[in-house]
C-alpha cells in the first residue's frame, strides 16, 4: 500500500508543552484517578453510611430510654400524690378527730404533722368549713376554698391548680378527704398542705450531665416546679422572681404531654436550645411531666465517633493515594518508555535504551518488546551490513542466543553482521 495515501493518526492534540501527554489522557492519569475513586469513594461512603446509622440509631435509643423515664417519673410523681390522699383519708379516720374532739384533734394532727414532715401543715375543719384543730393555732374560715368545698360534700380531693402557700410562699398542693361519724354523716374535713418543692426534689435525679432536666407543668401549661435553668428565664426577664406557676411553658413537648400523648421528639426547649425531650401526662393530675437533654451533649459519644471516623479517613486517604500512586506508576512507567522508544523509532532515533526493570509481566515486557521495536527498526531502515548484538544473560535465558535489541549501556554489540531478515518480513515492511 503507498504509505502516502494512508493517513496516520496523530497524538499531538493530546500533548502538553513538554510534549508528553496530559494528565487525563494519559494511562497513568486515568489508572490513577480510577485507583483512588474505587478506595476512597467506598471508603467515604460506608464511613459516612456507618455514622448517620449510628447517629439515628443512638437517638432513637436515647429518646426509647428517655420516653421510659418519663413514664415511670411521672407515675412516681401520680403514685406520690395518691399516697398524700391516702394519708389525710388515713387520719379523717382517726378517732380523735371522729369525736369531733378539739383538744383532741389539735393533738393528732401536730402528732401526724411531725410524723410526715414533707407537709407543711395538716389541719381539721368542722362541718362548716371553719378551722377548730391547726398545729399553727390559726383558725380561720376556709369554707370557700375548693379542697374545702370538695372534702365537705364527700369526696377524697387533690387540687391540681398549685397556689402559692400564705404561710411560707412556696408553691404548695392541696390533699383533702371528709370527717365522717358513725352514722355516716359529714363532721368536719382533713386539709394538708404540700409543697410541690418535696416532688421537684425527686426529679433532681434526672438531672443528667451538664444540661438534662425535668419539670412538671399544669392543666394551662404554667411551670409547677422550677426547670433546671429558671435563672435564665429570669435572667431575660421573662418572669420576675420565680418561674413557679408564672412562666407558661409553650414548647412543643409540653403541648405533647399536656395533649395527653406519652413519647419523644427532638424540639427546642424553654431558652432555645435544640433538645431530647420525652413527655408523659401525670395521670389523675392534668399535669405533664418533661425530661429533656441538649442534643450537643446527647450526641457527644456520636460526636467522639464522628472524630474519630475523621482521624481515621484523614490517615487513610494519604495512604490510599500513595498506594494508588505506586499502582498507576508501576503499570504506566513501562508503556510510557515503550511508546517513547516507538516514538522514536519513527522518527529515525533507532539507537534506543530502554532502562526499567521489573520481575512481573509488566516489568518484561518492555524488554521484550524492545526487541522487537529494535529489531523492526533496523530492519527497516539500516543495511544489511549493521551490527548485531547479543543481551546479557539477565535478559536471554541462553546467554549465546543472538537477540535483538538496541545497544545498551552494560553490554558491547559483538563484531558480526546482522542477517537478512526473511523475505516474507521484508515484504510486510
Amino acid at each position: 500500500m503507498d504509505s502516502s495515501s494512508s493517513t496516520i493518526p496523530s497524538a499531538d492534540l493530546h500533548l502538553n508543552a513538554q510534549g508528553q501527554l496530559r494528565f487525563r489522557h494519559s494511562l497513568w492519569g486515568k489508572l490513577l484517578l480510577m485507583s483512588l475513586a474505587l478506595t476512597l469513594i467506598p471508603t467515604v461512603s460506608i464511613s459516612g453510611f456507618v455514622f448517620l446509622r449510628a447517629q439515628s440509631g443512638f437517638q432513637q435509643t436515647a429518646l426509647s430510654r428517655m420516653t421510659l423515664d418519663a413514664q415511670s417519673q411521672a407515675d412516681g410523681v401520680a403514685e406520690w400524690l395518691n399516697e398524700r390522699l391516702m394519708d389525710v383519708e388515713a387520719v379523717a379516720q382517726d378517732p380523735r378527730l371522729v369525736a369531733v374532739d378539739v383538744d383532741g384533734a389539735q393533738a393528732a394532727v401536730e402528732s401526724y404533722l411531725a410524723l410526715w414532715p414533707f407537709y407543711e401543715t395538716l389541719y381539721m375543719t368542722d362541718e362548716n368549713g371553719m378551722i377548730i384543730a391547726n398545729p399553727d393555732r390559726l383558725y380561720i374560715d376556709v369554707s370557700e376554698r375548693p379542697y374545702t368545698v370538695a372534702a365537705l360534700q364527700g369526696n377524697s380531693f387533690i387540687l391540681n391548680k398549685p397556689v402559692p402557700s400564705k404561710k411560707s410562699g412556696d408553691i404548695i398542693v392541696a390533699v383533702s378527704a371528709p370527717v365522717r361519724n358513725p352514722a355516716g354523716e359529714i363532721v368536719g374535713a382533713v386539709i394538708g398542705i404540700v409543697p410541690v418543692k418535696s416532688i421537684a426534689q425527686t426529679l433532681t435525679t434526672m438531672h443528667v450531665g451538664d444540661t438534662g432536666d425535668a419539670y412538671i407543668i399544669d392543666a394551662e401549661g404554667y411551670v409547677v416546679t422550677a426547670p433546671r435553668f429558671a435563672n435564665e428565664i429570669i435572667a431575660d426577664g421573662l418572669v420576675e422572681e420565680r418561674t413557679e406557676m408564672t412562666y407558661l411553658m409553650e414548647t412543643d413537648g409540653a403541648k405533647e404531654a399536656l395533649s395527653g400523648k406519652v413519647g419523644a421528639g427532638v424540639y427546642t426547649n424553654y431558652v432555645g436550645n435544640e433538645v431530647l425531650g420525652a413527655y408523659a401526662p401525670v395521670v389523675g393530675m392534668e399535669w405533664g411531666l418533661l425530661i429533656e437533654q441538649q442534643i450537643v451533649e446527647a450526641h457527644r459519644v456520636i460526636n467522639s465517633l464522628r472524630q474519630i471516623v475523621v482521624v481515621l479517613l484523614l490517615i487513610l486517604v494519604p495512604v490510599a493515594a500513595l498506594a494508588a500512586y505506586a499502582f498507576a506508576r508501576g503499570i504506566a512507567n513501562p508503556v510510557r518508555a515503550m511508546t517513547s522508544a516507538a516514538q522514536c523509532i519513527a522518527k529515525g532515533e533507532i539507537e534506543q535504551d530502554i532502562d526499567h526493570r521489573g520481575r512481573d509481566e509488566i516489568g518484561i515486557w518492555p524488554i521484550s518488546s524492545g526487541r522487537w521495536l529494535v529489531t523492526s527498526g533496523r530492519w527497516h531502515r539500516l543495511p544489511a551490513n549493521s551490527p548485531k548484538v547479543t543481551f546479557p544473560s539477565r535478559w536471554c535465558r541462553n546467554p549465546n542466543r543472538m537477540c535483538w535489541a538496541m545497544p545498551s549501556k552494560k553490554w558491547s554489540p559483538i563484531n558480526t553482521t546482522w542477517p537478512t531478515p526473511p523475505d516474507s518480513l521484508q515484504m510486510a515492511i
